[in-house]
Parts: C-alpha cells; sequence; structure tokens
C-alpha cells in the first residue's frame, strides 16, 4: 500500500482503501469568514466493515440507534424554526467564547468540549437531555 502526506489543499481524491487500511486527517472548523478557529483532534478511518450475520447488534445498540435518531430529527426542527435557532446561537456563541458552561466535562483531562460547529452542538445538547431523561 502506497503512503503519502498531503500538504496544502485537495480538491478531490477518490479511489478505494484496501481492507485494513487507513486514512488519517485533522480536521479545520472555520467561521463564516474562512478563518480558522479550531482544530479538531488527529482522526484516523479504517476500512473493516461489521458482520451482522456474526455479530448483529445489542438491545443497548439498538436502543442508542432510536434515541439518536430521534435527537437528529428533533435537532431538524429546532433549527427550522427561527426563534429558537437564534436561541441556539446565543447558547454556541457564549460556548465558543468560553462565557457559560453549557458543555460538560466531557474529555478525559477534565476540560470543557467546545464545539465548533453549531448543529454539532445543539445535537449533542439534545443528546445529553434526552439520554438523562431516558435514564430517569
Amino acid at each position: 500500500m502506497a503512503q503519502d502526506e498531503l500538504e496544502g489543499t485537495v480538491k478531490y481524491m477518490h479511489g478505494a482503501v484496501e481492507k485494513g487500511g487507513s486514512i488519517s486527517r485533522v480536521k479545520t472548523y472555520r467561521d463564516s469568514k474562512g478563518k480558522i478557529i479550531g482544530y479538531g483532534p488527529q482522526e484516523r478511518y479504517t476500512r473493516q466493515k461489521r458482520d451482522y450475520d456474526k455479530h448483529p447488534l445489542s438491545p443497548q445498540e439498538i436502543t442508542h440507534q432510536a434515541l439518536w435518531k430521534q435527537v437528529c430529527e428533533q435537532t431538524k426542527q429546532e433549527l427550522s424554526d427561527p426563534v429558537k435557532r437564534a436561541a441556539w446561537q446565543k447558547r454556541f456563541d457564549e460556548q465558543l467564547l468560553h462565557i457559560t458552561s453549557d458543555t460538560p466535562q466531557e474529555l478525559d483531562n477534565g476540560a470543557r468540549k467546545v464545539f465548533y460547529r453549531f448543529d454539532a452542538f445543539v445535537r449533542s445538547v439534545l443528546y445529553r437531555e434526552a439520554k438523562s431523561s431516558q435514564q430517569n
């Protein structure tokens, strides 16, 4: 398998990854003007598909998938309403500027997770609320 190190902007890339091969990348988050406002962690994607015949979904995974689907639909509804979207935008901007502790201490080192994507922030807050209400 060939190994390449890419620097700069890549317009597009196509092809296939061999079985067991991987692709590494670091996400770059930009604001509406294109300015870089943050970098994500190093991510690695591998090509290993799950064999659902040998390893079917567990009841916990089925419950998690149903909850996630519900939260995704709720996020779409919340963001389609202009009044709710404005309220969410205010909360998002506050957590981005570290004014509020709207996001929990989710990282292993105890630091707050800062969301750089608006939709991911809303989905995360709604998921956390739905999960806590489901456990009660």
